[in-house]
């Protein structure tokens, strides 16, 4: 890798692995080398694999006993394996992390060679939703998700933080769309709709969000949300079941309801040479960590060196947290049959 021009380069190479990336001396390296003494620092790895899929986020529930991995890519074969290191490590490197509880580990490669993915039965991809279909001037009355169904979205609700209690304040908080005396701070045991109301919860369900981070948590919560009540003008919405009854006129809130497309990954118990399964994983504590992958071609994935490719990052944080990431905007998400959420800028629909 050639730091000595303005733009990097890497040499072209059909060879899978880590490979070492220095910067040469001369003024364009700035402080990162000497320039008077022309030498070459060592400023960390490019990993090469043509199987797995790279950048994807998995997010964790802290709170859950077990939680899974899904790889997608091409190509892949139940010889491959995954390992989860510390955020700061770097993959073919730094041992697993001791926060990884099951499957248990000394710290060496042992335990994840025979962490092998689900059942390679090779399944039809599932339909799943990936986009939204608008319907202006019309709402799903009295469907509201309630936060018991989705504590994720319990921080974002108007009546929690922009309510009498205040716990949020500034522009990102979009208190814009909070409805004094309408949006109730606490949640009753029940709810009804009352049509008076033209479309306004007045149990405090409405979320103070923009449209971007509704749809991000209708996403979030899977199969659990099937449509969002989006407010015309202002940054609030109501998250809905997949069930809607009839829809009702109101020319303030357009209808979004999920739409179903094909996908490169398989909502199913079993892997794929698409996509493998890695299930029954527990983190001890919530935090970042990485994900590392051993591409079976090139190693026998016995030792931590054999996991060279990094592929992601895991996320054991309530999916709350997850909408404050701008990168989370802009990714596709899904639930895992085994538990956990998926997101990847790059997933294509079919």
């Amino acid at each position: 890798l050639q730091a000595g021009a303005v733009t990097p380069t890497v040499a072209t190479t059909a060879a899978y692995g880590g490979y070492s990336a220095s910067s040469t001396g001369g003024t364009t390296v700035g402080v990162c080398a000497d320039p008077t003494k022309g030498y070459s620092r060592d400023l960390g790895m490019v990993t090469v694999t043509a199987r797995a899929d790279v950048g994807i986020d998995w997010v964790f529930d802290p709170e859950a006993l077990e939680q899974s991995v899904e790889v997608t890519g091409y190509n892949l074969n139940n010889k491959d394996r995954i390992m989860v290191i510390p955020h700061h490590g770097t993959c073919g490197v730094t041992p697993p992390t001791p926060h990884l509880v099951s499957p248990a580990h000394d710290g060496t490669a042992a335990a994840f060679n025979h962490l092998v993915p689900m059942g390679m039965e090779a399944p039809a991809p599932a339909e799943e939703a990936v986009g939204y279909d608008e319907s202006q001037g019309v709402f799903c009355a009295g469907a509201n998700l309630r936060t018991e169904l989705g504590s994720m979205i319990e921080p974002h609700r108007c009546g929690r933080k922009c309510g009498p209690e205040n716990t949020c304040s500034g522009p990102t908080c979009f208190c814009d769309g909070y409805f004094a005396g309408v949006d109730s701070v606490a949640l009753p045991p029940s709810a009804t709709f009352d049509a008076a109301g033209g479309g306004i919860d007045e149990f405090g369900t409405a979320l103070c969000l923009p449209r971007a981070e509704c749809v991000r948590a209708c996403d979030l919560l899977g199969s659990a949300c099937g449509s969002i009540d989006m407010h015309a003008s202002l940054p609030r919405c109501h998250l809905n079941p997949p069930e809607c009854p009839t829809p009702v006129v109101d020319a303030n809130y357009t209808l979004l309801t999920k739409r179903q497309s094909r996908q490169l990954y398989e909502l199913v118990e079993g892997s794929s040479s698409s996509a493998l399964k890695f299930a029954g994983l527990r983190l001890d504590t919530p935090g970042t960590f990485k994900v590392c992958f051993c591409d079976s071609d090139f190693g026998a994935c016995t030792t931590v060196a054999d996991y060279s490719a990094e592929i992601g990052t895991i996320h054991a944080s309530k999916a709350s947290c997850m909408l404050a990431e701008p990168r989370f905007r802009d990714a596709r998400c899904y639930t895992q049959y085994h538990g956990g959420v998926a997101c990847g800028p790059t997933w294509q629909t079919a």
